[in-house]
């Protein structure tokens, strides 16, 4: 007696770009150093480094000074080995300044769990009066490799208000000047008011944001006089720490702005696994009690030729999904035998190199 075979309906969803052989680590502050193993089959890693952003300054009568600012970026490809290890230093950002108060503290330096590369605190505002403290600058984000430190400057601090809307505090620096003792990698505390105050004049007003962490700390900002329509001082931002790209001819740095203020720095690591992408248009034609599938060999092949596909199939769109054995080949198709008459298949393909398993196609009902 012959075998009637229920007419099948092919679904395909959006199949996945072969990208997905690209995997991203991202880390974030935690106040303690992290590490990075380089796996199996990795060449070269592609990394992404922020510093810690600077905090704002603290506010007056006028309401909150200007927001945003400037921290370093680097970005580039490093070319590594399997196993080697990398330590990761995140930056943590800087605090905001005290707001409508004598002697307003200035907002604490963002920390880094390596020695050095802190922000700084910064400055305190005047005796007399009440108006905002200086911001507090970002600590530099770092990332260790072969005894070098490859570092993301954090971002100076935002000045402190005084009481008038001409001398709100001002933004943090997009470029970096570096404190006077220029070897020290941590930032310098933002300048107190009463250290600008002149003899005579009431001493009122915000203070400075603090330089940056980096590999050069950064400068404080001023403090000026808002003269005879504004009576008081107020306080200018900190200039960002220096970055360092350690000599990687492949890295680039620069500076970023930001809009908010007190973020904390992060790093992000991709690399390409070695295997291959996922196969695409997989198709199958029903039988009596098989289907014959064929599909597209990925784009991207990864970091060895293609060896092997594995087929695999299920009763449900989830699984659980088994493995079809036929042997070892490189033919774009094959036929699933075995299956049962009037049943609802999944069926999905990955492709294998001697790195591994790429990832799995999208599945397709028959």
């Amino acid at each position: 007696m012959a075998l009637l075979l229920a007419v099948s309906t092919l679904a395909l969803a959006p199949a996945p770009a072969d990208a997905a052989t690209i995997v991203s680590e991202t880390f974030s502050y935690t106040g303690t150093v992290q590490t990075f193993t380089v796996p199996a089959g990795v060449a070269a890693i592609t990394v992404t480094m922020a510093g810690g952003q600077g905090g704002r300054g603290g506010g007056d009568s006028q309401g909150s000074p200007t927001p945003g600012g400037y921290r370093g970026l680097v970005t580039g490809v490093i070319a590594v080995t399997p196993g080697q290890q990398m330590t990761v230093a995140v930056g943590g950002g800087g605090g905001t300044g005290v707001s409508s108060r004598g002697s307003a503290a200035g907002g604490a330096g963002g920390q880094n769990p390596l020695d050095g590369y802190d922000g700084a605190s910064g400055g305190i505002a005047g005796p007399a009066g009440s108006s905002g403290g200086g911001g507090g600058s970002g600590a530099a984000t770092v990332l260790q490799l072969n005894g070098t430190d490859i570092v993301a400057a954090g971002a100076g601090g935002n000045g402190g208000n005084g009481q008038f809307l001409a001398i709100v505090g001002r933004r943090a620096e997009d470029n970096h000047i570096a404190r006077p003792d220029a070897v020290s990698t941590v930032g310098r505390a933002g300048m107190n008011t009463s250290l600008a105050c002149s003899p005579g004049f009431n001493c009122d007003g915000g203070a400075s944001g603090a330089g940056g962490g980096g590999a050069q700390g950064g400068e404080q900002g001023t403090v000026q006089y808002g003269g005879a329509a504004a009576t008081e001082y107020f306080g200018f931002g900190g200039y960002p720490g220096a970055n360092s790209t350690a000599a990687f001819a492949n890295l680039t740095a620069g500076y970023e702005f930001y809009s908010g203020n007190n973020a904390n720095g992060s790093v992000i690591i991709s690399y390409d696994t070695g295997t291959p992408g996922a196969p695409t248009s997989v198709t199958g034609t029903p039988r009596s009690h098989e289907v014959a599938l064929s599909w597209t060999a990925p784009s991207a092949s990864g970091s060895a030729d293609i060896s092997d596909y594995v087929i695999e199939y299920a009763t449900n769109a989830g699984g659980p999904y088994v493995v079809f054995v036929d042997g070892t080949s490189t033919v774009s198709a094959t036929t699933v035998t075995g299956l049962t008459n009037g049943t609802t298949y999944f069926f999905r393909v990955a492709a294998v190199n001697s790195y591994g398993n790429g990832p799995n196609s999208s599945a397709m009902t028959i």
